[in-house]
This record gives structure tokens, sequence and C-alpha cells, in this order.
């Protein structure tokens, strides 16, 4: 196995993913491509900007499983404010979901050998990916259940559903979940109003 940073953009390009696999070299103009590492930069700084704000997330604890097993399990409306309500996550356990990418350095055939791309590469990426025969746990077909879910040292509601990842917004006649989701918004919203009144009580105690 290997680590790979998803929020860093060199990441992807180093191991020739997406747009910048020697497929694309062809298709993209050195501009084009920039303008798309730009856009990532920014979209993935602010993902993970919002993991930590919202999650208190941090790589050292989340990387140290004696600091984890640390840190208390709590609500604390005051530490939170009102910017966010309680977070509740949905999630299926009941379909097989490939969660395992694997690879393998390419035997490139040596009818391309001498073809290459206007940045000097074999078209071919260096490296072949199997999305399809890795390990396969319970979850939506898209998303393993284990892996929908924040920290552990972050409050959350758990809710199992049955419904693949397309289906899940469709009402459950058409095979999705969102009877069930809606029903844990409405109680969401309710539970974060009443943590508001509870944060106005606080305030005016300390007051």
């Amino acid at each position: 196995s290997a680590y790979f940073d998803f929020y860093n953009p060199d990441a992807w390009e180093e191991l020739q993913l997406g747009v910048f696999g020697p497929e694309f070299d062809d298709k993209l103009c050195d501009k084009q491509r920039e303008a798309y590492k730009e856009h990532m930069s920014i979209q993935m700084a602010a993902a993970k900007a919002w993991r930590k704000r919202v999650l208190g997330e941090d790589e050292e604890i989340d990387n140290n499983d004696g600091i984890l097993n640390q840190i208390p399990i709590r609500f604390d409306p005051l530490a939170r404010g009102d910017a966010f309500p309680p977070l509740v996550a949905c999630a299926t356990n009941t379909i097989p979901t490939v969660n395992q990418i694997l690879r393998r350095k390419r035997q490139t055939p040596k009818s391309t050998s001498t073809i290459s791309t206007r940045k000097g590469r074999n078209p071919w990426n260096d490296w072949e990916y199997d999305y399809i025969n890795g390990r396969s746990v319970p979850g939506d077909g898209r998303i393993d259940f284990d892996k929908a879910f924040p920290p552990e040292f972050v409050p959350h509601k758990v809710v199992a559903l049955d419904s693949a990842h397309a289906k899940q917004m469709c009402w459950e006649d058409s095979g999705g979940s969102w009877g069930t989701i809606s029903n844990e918004v409405i109680l969401q919203i309710e539970c974060f109003i009443q943590s508001k009144d509870v944060i106005s009580v606080l305030e005016s105690d300390r007051e």
C-alpha cells in the first residue's frame, strides 16, 4: 500500500492522475493544466480547512492513535457556537464496495515505444490502475461504510441506509433513502434550534 495525500495536487501530478496523465498532454495546453491545478489547490485547501474547522481534525492527532484515544468525545455548544448544527452521517452498509485501488508499472507495448506526446512522454500512463479487483467491503457501491464518518472524537450520529450511492437522494419507492434522510434533516434542525436556546441560556448565566 502507498500513502496518498488527496488534498495535495502535487501528489496527483507525481502519480500522473487525472489531467496530469500523459494521455492529456495533447489535449490540454500548459496554461489549461495549470488552471486545473490552481482550481484543485483552491478547492482542496478549502475542503481541508473545513474539516479542520468543523470536525477539529489535525494531522498530528489523526496519525497518532495514542493522542486520539486521549481526546474525550463531547459536544460543547459554546465551543462550536451556532455556526453548525450537530453532525448526522447517513451511509449504506449493504452493498459490496471496492475501497482499494491496485496499481502496477505498465508494460508499454512495443508498438507505441517510439510515440511521444508534445511533452516528450509516452502517451501511456506509467502506471496501470485497477479500480475493480481491489479489496471489497460493505458500503454503498462507491463509498465504504467505515470511511463515511468523521473521526471518532467528533460527536456525530450514525444513520444506516440500504440504498446505492446514486439512489440515496431518491424516495424509497424508487429504491432510495430520501425519506430516512429528510427525517434526519428535520430532527437535526430541531436539535439545532434547541442548542441555540441552550447557548443563549449559558451565555446569560456567564454574564
